[in-house]
Formats: C-alpha cells, structure tokens, sequence
C-alpha cells in the first residue's frame, strides 16, 4: 500500500512537470503574458522578453518537481526520506524571489497610472 502511494506522487509530480513545461512553452511561443498575474500587461516594455524570462522560470520549476518526485520515490523507507520535503521548499522560495528581481528588467521605469479621481496609483 505504502508503494501505491509513492508511485501515485511520483504520477502527480511528474505531470505536474508536464503542465509546467506546456505553459512554459506556449508562453514562449505565443508571448502570453497575460497569463503571468504577478507583472501587468501595460507595464511591460519587452513582451517577448518577459515570455522567455516566465518561460524559463516554469522549466526550471518543472524540473524541480520531477527532481523532488523522484527524491521521494529513492528515498522511501530510509533515514533520509524528508531530505526531499527540506530541499525543495527553500528552491522554490529561491527561485520565485529570483524570477521575480529578474523580471523587473523587463517593465517600463517609473510607470504611473491615474485613476478617476486624480490619484496616481504606482
């Protein structure tokens, strides 16, 4: 029973990275970033730019999925079975704070929005 369980994670983790690296890839190829909730269309200055840095954020992400999948199923039963637990959450912090500095690059500089009543919101 223990294994089912192991394999099932090991299933969920690896499309998991499937879906990641097919977002990554129609971003890229389609310069979607209206999907990307975390930058604003109309402050971004490069579009294609943007796409191939949220790209290879979400293939290096998926990668990290797959690793910290197959963590858990070469670790199972032993004494470092929550190495993989331990490893990856501070990757993930890691990454998404870089992905996030590194994205700033690609916005307009001092970009300023007025709303309706005069206010500019930053």
């Amino acid at each position: 029973m223990f294994t089912t369980i192991i394999m099932m994670l090991l299933i969920i983790f690896g499309l998991t990275s499937l879906l990641l690296i097919g977002m990554g890839i129609y971003i890229r190829k389609k310069n979607a970033i209206w999907l990307l909730s975390n930058f604003s269309e109309d402050r971004v200055r490069d579009k294609a730019g943007m796409a191939r840095w949220a790209s290879l954020f979400l293939y290096l992400f998926a990668g990290i999925f797959f690793i910290f999948g197959y963590g858990i199923f070469k670790y199972q039963g032993t004494a470092y079975e929550i190495v993989p637990v331990f490893v990856l959450i501070p990757c993930m912090l890691l990454l998404t704070v870089l992905y996030l500095t590194g994205g700033q690059r690609f916005l307009n500089k001092g970009y300023k929005k007025h709303n309706n009543n005069g206010r500019i919101n930053l």
